[in-house]
């Protein structure tokens, strides 16, 4: 019997079914199972905030303590003359997968092929070298009124991998800071025979801060964010270089007209270790998210896979 506002009435109670010992080893499994899954979702949150932490103080300093580069000489902005019937456009130049720091020997290799430090440098200079030599020889009846370097990650060797930590020839703070001091040096000789030059960056997964993929702060905690930051902090005086860092994963850029997705692509999924269907649906997923903001891209630029290609779809490449 139970009493509702002072009257009596009768109340069916339902019988409690006893778990039996298996059901009862089972339920607290799960729920230890659970727990567990829980207390390490929670530890690494706190590491990836504490990592957040740790950059943001590391990007706070280098505002602080950076100086930039002494300035140099840029040429003018193109003056067109109709008579000379002279093209315009534009440079793009694409920096990827330096992995700064990273020592492949050429013994190991069997003399096929040698990397360090010293090796990035000449190929550093070749590339610039070539860019400029190619611009302005080999295609001298164009006018080239701006120069876009698309800087798409990876620029560091990292720390995610443990035998690179563990043959790496410059630690991780060196891979950032001497990569990005040297690639300064390289922009300021590109500074001089372009009249404007944009630098859009994106991360790659090498410069993670941790080996276990993570989603949130993925472009802002890591550390080829440090690098471009250090780079744009080196070059802050060049009024010919600009610099576009975004916090999301991609970036957008305009080009003569023409509209770039620029991403790293480490999250597209290869098939049979083929990433061609991978990079189809990743394309055609942007294309309808883009499309519903009714901005249309024609080009997408990436380089995880460290193979030249160049794929043709319904709206560009």
């Amino acid at each position: 019997l139970r009493y509702l506002k002072g009257k009596k009435i009768l109340v069916e109670e339902k019988s409690v079914k006893t778990p039996s010992i298996s059901e009862q080893v089972r339920h607290d499994r799960e729920k230890e199972s659970l727990r567990a899954k829980l207390e390490l979702l929670n530890r690494k949150y706190k590491e990836l905030i504490k990592s957040k932490r740790t950059q943001d103080q590391i990007l706070e300093f280098n505002r602080i303590v950076v100086e930039a580069l002494p300035t140099v000489k840029a040429p003018k902005p193109i003056e067109l003359d109709a008579k000379k019937d002279k093209t315009v456009e534009s440079v793009v130049l694409v920096g990827s997968c330096w992995h700064i720091g990273e020592t492949i020997n050429k013994q190991e290799m069997g003399g096929l092929n040698e990397y360090d430090f010293d090796v990035f440098l000449r190929r550093l200079q070749f590339l610039i070298a070539r860019a400029i030599k190619f611009t302005t020889q080999n295609m001298s009846q164009h006018h080239f009124e701006e120069l876009h370097v698309l800087l798409t990650g990876d620029m560091v060797s990292g720390i995610i991998h443990e035998e690179l930590e563990a043959s790496n020839q410059l630690t991780i703070v060196e891979q950032a800071y001497l990569g990005a001091l040297v690639t300064a040096q390289a922009f300021l000789e590109l500074a001089q025979a372009f009249p404007k030059i944009t630098a859009t960056c994106v991360v790659g997964n090498h410069g993670r801060v941790q080996r276990s993929k993570y989603f949130k702060h993925k472009q802002t905690v890591n550390w080829d964010f440090v690098f471009y930051n250090t780079l744009a902090l080196l070059l802050k005086n060049q009024e010919n270089i600009e610099f576009n860092i975004p916090m999301s994963l991609w970036a957008g850029v305009e080009i003569q007209g023409w509209k770039f997705l620029v991403m790293h692509g480490d999250l597209i999924r290869s098939w049979g270790g083929i990433p061609f269907y991978g990079i189809n649906r990743e394309v055609a997923k942007w294309v309808k998210i883009k499309s519903a903001e009714k901005d249309f891209f024609q080009y997408s630029v990436m380089s995880h896979f460290h193979t030249k290609a160049i794929l043709q779809s319904a709206t560009g490449e």
